[in-house]
């Protein structure tokens, strides 16, 4: 199986770390990891620790055509499978578990302080319990250890990205979506039924109405202020 993590002691000092920038000192644990950097394929370099805290795992999920191919097996990558990926940076390289486990094995072993494993991996938590299984065979969990993770860290019932969609609510008149604002200015300007929206002939006889006496009693003042002449008898 080719190194596609390498994994050695520094020969120089003159390597720096892609993820730190920080210099390796001549002797001191560093990983290597192919990378297209300037238009090239380049070997990058990491110090341990920011390597491993790169690495995650976790579903393949999406609307996409392709999720890569083991740099290892070649094998292809089909939604709802589970991936390991390791970083360089921006620049990343997939793995299967068993090709992951083999390949991290030596990088893992080289922390002498045991601060990190397999279990600090980001994204376990989002795996199931059978694939929980499967990961911690591959990288040697004990069974104590992987119980206490569980409890810890509750297994979801199934992977997200086999989760059902979810529904639209489906439309009881099938008319267009209306603004919950545009409907409370037409609730404003709903009338109550049996009433017209308008009703300018009563407004009109009431006016008339009250004009009537009015009317009346200035034909009694002109009938006073004239009086009628009474016609003279003729000689």
């Amino acid at each position: 199986m080719a190194d596609v993590i390498k994994f050695e002691l520094a020969k120089s000092n003159r390597s720096k770390c892609r993820a730190t920038g920080e210099t390796i000192e001549k002797g001191e644990p560093r990983v290597g990891m192919e990378a297209w950097l300037s238009g090239r394929v380049s070997l990058t370099w990491q110090k341990v620790l920011p390597f491993l805290e790169a690495c995650s795992v976790g579903y393949c999920s999406g609307n996409k055509s392709n999720f890569g191919t083991c740099k290892v097996s070649s094998a292809k990558f089909k939604k709802g499978d589970v991936r390991f990926t390791c970083c360089s940076l921006d620049k990343k390289t997939y793995l299967t578990l068993e090709a992951a486990a083999q390949q991290l094995a030596p990088v893992l072993a080289a922390d002498a302080a045991n601060t990190f494993t397999p279990l600090h991996f980001k994204g376990l938590d989002t795996l199931t319990e059978s694939d929980r299984e499967e990961f911690c065979k591959h990288f040697g969990v004990s069974q104590a250890d992987a119980r206490k993770f569980n409890r810890a860290h509750l297994p979801p019932a199934e992977p997200p990205s086999s989760a059902p969609p979810a529904k639209r609510r489906k439309k009881e008149t099938g008319a267009a979506d209306v603004p919950a604002a545009a409907q409370d200015a037409d609730a404003g300007n709903a009338q109550p039924k049996g009433k017209a929206a308008h009703q300018p002939e009563d407004k009109e006889d009431e006016s008339a109405e009250e004009l009537k006496p009015d009317v009346a009693a200035s034909k009694q003042g002109a009938a006073v202020q004239h009086p009628a002449k009474e016609k003279q008898p003729e000689p």
